[in-house]
Formats: C-alpha cells, structure tokens, sequence
C-alpha cells in the first residue's frame, strides 16, 4: 500500500509542478513506459459456474509501451504494446496466467499550459496462458490458451515537468473477449469475457519532429 501511495503522490505531483507556459504539440512523438498502480477485472467462461475476479497492485505485474504521433496539437493517433502476469483465485483454485496485447489508439487532447488532459478510445488483440489447479480441476494443473479482441477506453492527463518530458497518470475501462482453448480437453472452444477497471501511470519522452 504504501508503494502505491507513493506512486499516486508522485503522479498528483507532476500534475501541480507541471510548466506554465503553453506546450504545443503538433508533430510531435510520444514514447511512453507505463504501467497499472491497481487494477479491478471480472471474467466468465461459458461452461463454468464460477466467475473469476481479480484485484492487482500493478508494477511489476502490468508492464506496457507506447509510441504515438500527433498531427494536430489536439489529436494523437498510436500504437501500444502490453504484458501482464496475473493470479487469482476462484473456488478454492489457485490461477495464475500471462496475457501480451497489441493495441492502436486514438486520443482527443484538450487545450491548456503544463497539464493537457486527454481522453479517447483503443482497440486491438491478446493473447493469453494460463494455469490452474486447486478443488475447480480436481487437484491437477489445467493449461488454457485464450485469443481474442479488446476494446475500451482512457482518460487522464499529461503533466508535463519540462518540454521533453512528463507523468502521465490515467484510468481506463477495457472490455474483453476471447476464444477459449483447454489442453488436454479436446479444445472445448469456450467463450470467454471481462471487463477491467485501472488506474495507470505512464512516463513519457516528447521529441518535436
């Protein structure tokens, strides 16, 4: 707890000593690392009772990067790459699994000096793997592999502290779903579906091309 305290005090500080003076940003490439400081999500798979939740303190378990352009100061159009590790639990079954995704997103950026505030939606494909065992599977490890489609999206602000650089904290809602394949099962081609509530921040580099 008190690393995220700390994270989130960080993030709320760049916003206040973020610089005065206008930055413009047409033209400009975005690079980004990023990361979830916590992160909510709920899935179901057709064919299970039970519905899996998950409650996470991010890094280092949330890892992503970014490279965007902006052809108007106020639109930036990119790309995202992302990993995840995550365990949870669901009826006495312990789950443990790894998820990458490749995302293009598309951010309106509103007008204002050393804080831009931006919003705007993503969309894009993950593939996942992972492992369980406990009372669900009878004791013995269960291997699934999922593929599929996400979509959602973010809001949040860039609290620039020069030109060049900023913090950028964020949330974003993020709807999944995935076609679900069981080793050892025959491929039994389940459907699955989440919905992720997180809270993010990002570190950014800004080169004016």
């Amino acid at each position: 707890m008190n690393v995220i305290r700390q994270s989130l005090l960080i993030a709320l500080l760049s916003v206040f000593a973020s610089v005065a003076q206008a930055r413009d940003l047409a033209h400009d490439l975005h690079l980004s690392l990023d990361t979830a400081l916590f992160d909510w999500s709920k899935s179901s798979i057709d064919g299970f009772d039970p519905d899996f939740s998950n409650v996470r303190f991010g890094f280092p378990n949330t890892l992503g990067a970014r490279v965007g352009f902006l052809p108007l100061d106020a639109l930036e159009l990119g790309l995202r790459v992302s990993f995840n590790y995550a365990r949870s639990k669901a009826d006495g079954s312990k789950i443990t699994g790894s998820n990458e995704g490749v995302f293009v997103y598309a951010r309106y950026v509103a007008p204002g000096s050393g804080v831009r505030v931006f919003a705007g939606p993503f969309l894009g494909g993950n593939f996942a793997k992972s492992k369980s065992k406990g009372d669900l599977t009878g004791g013995t490890d269960y291997v699934a592999k999922t593929r599929g489609f996400a979509v959602g999206a973010e809001v949040g602000v860039y609290g620039f502290l020069t030109e060049s650089f900023s913090i950028d904290p964020s949330l974003a809602f993020t709807y999944a779903g995935s076609w679900y394949e069981a080793e050892g099962r025959g491929g039994d081609g389940l459907d699955e579906r989440s919905v992720t509530l997180s809270l993010n921040v990002a570190f950014s580099g800004w080169l004016a091309l």
